[in-house]
C-alpha cells in the first residue's frame, strides 16, 4: 500500500490485491458497478441521478459512524474484463469536500489468479487538518477499503483446495 500526499496536497493511493481467482470471475463480480463499489466501507449505495438517461452519473451515498450523506459521480472510464474509474465529489462542487477518482483495475497474473488494483486521486481541501493526521485516515481508509474488497471476493475462493489457491 502507498499513500502519497504532495505539499500542494495532492492525493495518490494505491493498493495492491493478490486474489485468488481469474480476472474473468473477479470482472464478474466488479462489472456489478452499484453493487460492487458498496465494498468501500463509506459507500452504502448507487442511485442514478434524475435526467441522467446513460446512467454515467449518479447519487453515491456515504456513512461516516451515524452521519449519512449524499455525493455525486460520473462513471469516468469503463474497460470490460479489467476495471473502471469513476469519480466520488461533494454537492458543493468540484473543488470541496476531498473530490477524489477511485481507479478498480484487474492484473491478471496467470489462468487462476489476478491482482485488483485499488487506486483513489484527488486533491486533499481541509488543509487545516494536521498533514500526518490527514495521511493516516487516508492510510486507515485504503486499508479498509482493501480488507472489503478482498472479502468480497473470498466467497469465490470457497470450492478451491488448498493446493488451487494461489
Amino acid at each position: 500500500m502507498k499513500v502519497v500526499l504532495g505539499s500542494d496536497w495532492r492525493v495518490d493511493c494505491r493498493c495492491a490485491i493478490p486474489l485468488s481467482v481469474s480476472a474473468g470471475v473477479a470482472w464478474g463480480q466488479m462489472r456489478h458497478f452499484p453493487s460492487f463499489v458498496t465494498h468501500d466501507p463509506m459507500h452504502v449505495a448507487v442511485r442514478s441521478l434524475p435526467g441522467s438517461n446513460d446512467r454515467s452519473e449518479y447519487a453515491l451515498i456515504h456513512r461516516l459512524g451515524p452521519f449519512r450523506f449524499e455525493r455525486i459521480g460520473r462513471l469516468l472510464a469503463w474497460t470490460d474484463g479489467l476495471g473502471y474509474a469513476f469519480s466520488d465529489l461533494s454537492r458543493r462542487g468540484p473543488r470541496v469536500g476531498f473530490p477524489h477518482v477511485f481507479i478498480y483495475r484487474l492484473e491478471p497474473c496467470d489462468e487462476r489468479s489476478c491482482t485488483f488494483v485499488l487506486r483513489v486521486r484527488g486533491r486533499w481541501t481541509l488543509t487545516w487538518i494536521p498533514r500526518p493526521v490527514v495521511q493516516a485516515w487516508l492510510a486507515c481508509m485504503v486499508w479498509l477499503s482493501a480488507r472489503c474488497i478482498r472479502a468480497a471476493f473470498e466467497p469465490l475462493t470457497q470450492g478451491r483446495t488448498a493446493n488451487e489457491r494461489v
